[in-house]
């Protein structure tokens, strides 16, 4: 399921993969951050981002809290400012 949310993502069709992402669990927390954001949900998006981190649970994050370059890391950098 989550790699039919990632294609849908890609895709650009986020409604329906900010659907399927929710199903996944805690698993996904940095796809679904990623995902969450780009649907417009933001704050759901920084609390998926930041379990990912704090579990150290993104595939793409290299090692640990303080790897550079992380999913969930973009996920909250790339949120609008106020």
């Amino acid at each position: 399921m989550l790699a039919a949310a990632d294609a849908l993502r890609l895709r650009g069709d986020l409604g329906r993969a900010r659907s399927l992402v929710l199903r996944c669990g805690d698993g996904a927390d940095a796809l679904a951050a990623e995902i969450l954001r780009r649907a417009g949900d933001l704050a759901l998006a920084e609390e998926c981002a930041r379990r990912a981190i704090d579990g150290d649970a993104d595939p793409s994050g290299g090692r640990g809290r303080r790897s550079r370059g992380s999913r969930s890391t973009a996920a909250i950098a790339r949120r609008p400012l106020a």
